[in-house]
C-alpha cells in the first residue's frame, strides 16, 4: 500500500529521501528481542524444556507473516529464522526439538521454494545463469566476468569497468565481484 517497488518487489518505505526495508531492521529488532526472552527462559530453568522450545517459536509467527507473507520476501524471513534457531540451540535448548522441527522444515521451505514461479526461476538461474544469458542470467554472469580481470592485485580502487558498464547492480550482493576486479586476488583475501 505504501512501500516503493524496486527490481520487481514492493518492500522499500522512503521517508525523507531515505530508503529502507523494514525487514532489515526486523534482522536485529528480533536478535535484540530473542535475547531477552531466551535470557528470561534460562534464568527460570525453562530454556530446556518444550515450553522453552516452543514460547520462541511461536514469536516467529510475527516477523512470518510480516515479511514472508505480506512482504514476499522469502530469504529474510528465512534469516531470522535461523538466526532466532542458533540463539536458541547456545542457549541451550535441546536439539531434539530441532530435529523434530527441521523435518517438516525441510519439507516446507522446498514446497515454498518450488510453489512460486519466480522462486523457482531464481534457483534455476543461480544454477545455471547460462540459460538465459540476455535475461534472468545477466546479473550473474557479469559478476562472474568482473571477478576474471582482478587478477593477483586487481585494477585499481574505482577502476572496475563492469560496475559502470555491465553489472546493473553492483551496489547489492555482487560488491564482492567488483571488490574482487578493482582490489584482485589479495584484496578478496583481506575483506
Amino acid at each position: 500500500i505504501m512501500g516503493m517497488s524496486a527490481g520487481g518487489a514492493t518492500r522499500w518505505i522512503n521517508i525523507a529521501g531515505f530508503n529502507f526495508q523494514p525487514s532489515e531492521i526486523s534482522k536485529v529488532a528480533f536478535v535484540v528481542f530473542f535475547a531477552i526472552i531466551l535470557t528470561e527462559l534460562k534464568e527460570n530453568k525453562k530454556i530446556n524444556t518444550l515450553k522453552g522450545f516452543v514460547i520462541p517459536m511461536l514469536f516467529l509467527i510475527a516477523p512470518i507473516v510480516a515479511i514472508f507473507i505480506v512482504q514476499n520476501h522469502f530469504s529474510a524471513t528465512l534469516i531470522i529464522v535461523l538466526i532466532t534457531c542458533i540463539q536458541m540451540f547456545v542457549a541451550g535448548v535441546s536439539l531434539k526439538y530441532f530435529i523434530v522441527v527441521a523435518v517438516g522444515g525441510i519439507g516446507a521451505v522446498i514446497g515454498i521454494l518450488s510453489s512460486g514461479s519466480f522462486r523457482s526461476t531464481r534457483i534455476q538461474t543461480w544454477l545455471n545463469p547460462f540459460s538465459d544469458p540476455t535475461g534472468d542470467g545477466w546479473q550473474i554472469i557479469q559478476s562472474l566476468y568482473a571477478i576474471g580481470p582482478g587478477g593477483l592485485f586487481g585494477l585499481g580502487l574505482g577502476n572496475s569497468i563492469q560496475k559502470h558498464f555491465y553489472l546493473p547492480e553492483p551496489q547489492t550482493d555482487f560488491i564482492f565481484s567488483i571488490i574482487s576486479e578493482e582490489l584482485g586476488f589479495l584484496g578478496v583475501l583481506i575483506v
